[in-house]
């Protein structure tokens, strides 16, 4: 028995010895693994998932809390109820590919496989361009987010919420220092569904999200030597250049294929029509009943806005519409959003060369810059009239349902500003014309509404929440019982100091 076990030891040694030493080569390894993510992938899956979010929290709220639309059926959102809304689809697929993008660019070795689809340089500065765009409308949804721990930055699952005037402040610095290190010498990111890789104009995009990022603080710093106007003109006077025509706008073409197509085409007609409210603003017959509008001439951009101009928009905010709850000298007849701008490869505008006018309009009529106010609404309102025919029309202003370049409008919308038909004189006129160049994306247009007031939205006559226009989305539910803690600290910067949507944040308070 002992020599039997002593030849056994020998033996388990032998086989320790030769099993360490044996190299099993590629036996294990799956050639078809992926082995690092592809930044191309990255890039263009968060733009697609970005451009195509819909739904309730997606869409169709900020649309209804500016009047766009109207809910014939199914009312809660028009009436202003209140559920928790998941942030989730903004963490998940966006902001973290976004940085994923950036730490594989900014690695001390980057492949060759990561380099062909675009300078490192290029992928990260669209990236982080793409990053703040995404940032700034989360911070506007909900105020104090989880931003500076957020995305593995603390190594937390119960990040901090960060105040929101340091959100915005770090958003300038990140889209300044992406823009810059933009090289146009160099090839552009492959996945970039926008703009194609042509980083030029992701550098004039960066200048005009600079413009909005800086223009929703002059409730906090509206003085013409303060931090917004100061950092309004650097983006203005940046060599680089903002987005001044409707060759260098940022839209989203989107495919007659689910999962990749017009949002607005999933919302069923029978549910949503375009507001009495937009309409009679822009039929110039705001008389106060349904809005209060300074303008007094027809637009000629409902010829394209809306499926038939002939008829009235759906009366806003009622819980049904009957016979006893619609405004007499009406019908049951509405008109609804064009099926140009609704069809399901209808594309959408994200960024334009009518806003940035209209930006810099309000900007010189605050005195931040030394341009003329009148010009640049001018300037506004035409820009706005040619992107919509050249996108939604046929492109030529003799011909089509728009056949205005939109001089005579702006003429009279100046007007209106100095004839005493505006009481907030230029700066209404200005954000009236906000309100309509950035249609149908209601997110940016809830923004300014909040920021400063107009258009004179008049809240849904059945409302459930006392009769005041949303002006944020609550906390997603999960966050009282993971992040409590976090959770507490984020009300405290609200006003009041409760998770509703009629609370307020840092930049709506004066």
């Amino acid at each position: 028995m002992k020599k039997l076990s002593i030849v056994f030891s020998v033996l388990l040694c032998l086989f320790v010895v030769s099993c360490n030493s044996i190299d099993f080569g590629n036996v294990n390894k799956d050639d078809d693994a992926v082995t690092s993510p592809s930044t191309e992938g990255l890039m263009s899956g968060a733009m697609n998932q970005f451009f195509t979010m819909a739904g309730r929290n997606g869409q169709t709220k900020p649309n209804l809390y500016v009047q766009y639309q109207t809910q014939r059926n199914y009312t809660q959102e028009q009436l202003y109820s209140a559920s928790p809304a998941s942030w989730q689809g903004y963490y998940v697929g966006l902001l973290s590919n976004f940085k994923k993008i950036v730490d594989i660019n900014s690695a001390d070795e980057v492949s060759n496989a990561t380099r062909s689809y675009g300078a490192p340089v290029n992928q990260i500065g669209v990236s982080e361009i793409m990053a703040a765009f995404v940032w700034k409308r989360l911070t506007d949804i909900y105020g104090p987010v989880p931003y500076k721990d957020a995305l593995g930055k603390g190594d937390t699952i119960t990040p901090s919420y960060t105040d929101q005037e340091t959100i915005y402040k770090d958003l300038v610095d990140r889209v300044k220092k992406a823009r810059d290190k933009l090289d146009d010498s160099k090839m552009g990111p492959t996945g970039d569904v926008i703009y194609s890789g042509d980083v030029t104009k992701w550098k004039k995009f960066a200048n005009s999200l600079i413009l909005s990022l800086t223009m929703q603080l002059t409730n906090k710093y509206p003085s013409a030597s303060g931090y917004a106007a100061t950092e309004f003109k650097a983006a203005l006077n940046n060599s680089a250049g903002v987005i001044q025509d409707v060759g260098d706008e940022a839209w989203y073409d989107y495919q007659n294929i689910s999962g990749a197509n017009n949002p607005f085409s999933r919302l069923r007609g029978a549910d949503y029509q375009m507001s009495l409210p937009f309409t009679t603003a822009l039929k110039g017959q705001a008389n106060g009943q349904f809005i209060t509008y300074s303008n007094d001439s027809y637009d000629n951009r409902l010829k394209v806005l809306a499926e038939d101009d002939s008829l009235d928009g759906a009366p806003y905010g009622r819980e049904s519409l009957t016979a006893s709850n619609t405004p007499s000298g009406l019908t049951d007849t509405y008109t609804s959003i064009s099926s140009g701008i609704r069809a399901p490869d209808a594309p959408l505008p994200y960024m334009t060369a009518g806003y940035t006018y209209l930006n810099r309009a309000e900007a010189a009529q605050r005195g931040w810059t030394n341009e003329n106010a009148q010009n640049m609404l001018r300037n506004g309102i035409m820009a706005s009239y040619a992107s919509v025919d050249d996108h939604w029309d046929d492109g030529d202003p003799s011909s089509g349902k728009l056949q205005s370049d939109g001089s005579n409008f702006a003429a009279d919308r100046i007007l209106d500003a100095t004839n005493g038909n505006a009481a907030g004189g230029m700066l209404q006129v200005i954000d009236e014309e906000k309100w309509v160049a950035v249609f149908p994306i209601g997110f940016q247009a809830w923004s300014e509404f909040r920021r400063t007031g107009y258009p004179g939205l008049i809240p849904a006559v059945d409302a459930v929440n006392n009769g005041e226009i949303p002006t944020r989305y609550l906390y997603p539910n999960t966050e009282t019982g993971v992040n409590g803690d976090n959770y507490d600290q984020a009300l405290k910067m609200l006003s009041p100091s409760t998770d509703t949507n009629t609370s307020k944040f840092w930049w709506e308070m004066q």
